[in-house]
């Protein structure tokens, strides 16, 4: 797939073509002589796209129910997150062993939500261990940020398949943690 990028260097001069920009130096006026070269400006606005669409193949639910209520009361939040995913993955075409990464979202990780609960998520799921999974903390867009962050590498080819989702247990964990401490420059 060819890469097409439109990279601003000023107000008069821009370049376009199928070279993705990563040049490191501070000469602006510096382009690519031939194509194919990688050059990333950091101090430049650019702006690249690829010709992947990407989907969200299939998606899947669990049940909610109120905090420290409900059936769901005593249920994990990674045992509930890896049902629901072994849901998602049954009738499927595709191999599990195709599957990239599983990225899960999470706000607050501590407890059972803790150290790299995707991972403990994927073991649970039946997904091997060739598969990458990493948590990502958003608060409340954390599930949303997780399918950014894999729409992302899709289109950069950095994968094809990915398992997206978010968990949370706030019967378990509560709104702000177990122990809360912010910085006190910023409590005001």
């Amino acid at each position: 797939r060819k890469l097409s990028c439109t990279v601003q260097l000023s107000d008069e001069n821009s370049y376009e073509g199928g070279d993705v920009i990563l040049h490191t130096g501070v000469d602006h006026n510096y382009l690519p002589k031939r194509r194919g070269n990688i050059v990333f400006f950091t101090s430049i606005l650019y702006r690249c796209y690829t010709v992947t669409e990407v989907v969200i193949a299939k998606y899947v639910r669990s049940p909610f129910t109120l905090a420290k209520k409900g059936i769901l009361k005593d249920i994990r939040a990674d045992d509930l997150a890896a049902q629901t995913i072994r849901g998602l993955l049954s009738n499927l075409a595709f191999e599990k062993k195709d599957i990239e990464d599983v990225i899960i979202g999470c706000a607050n990780g501590e407890g059972e939500q803790g150290l790299n609960v995707a991972r403990v998520i994927s073991f649970l799921s039946g997904i091997p261990i060739t598969s990458g999974a990493s948590t990502v903390n958003r608060l409340c867009a954390s599930s949303m940020t997780a399918i950014h962050n894999a729409a992302g590498a899709i289109s950069l080819n950095a994968g094809k398949l990915f398992i997206c989702g978010g968990t949370e247990s706030m019967s378990h964990v509560p709104m702000s943690g177990f122990n809360f401490s912010p910085n006190q420059r910023l409590d005001n």
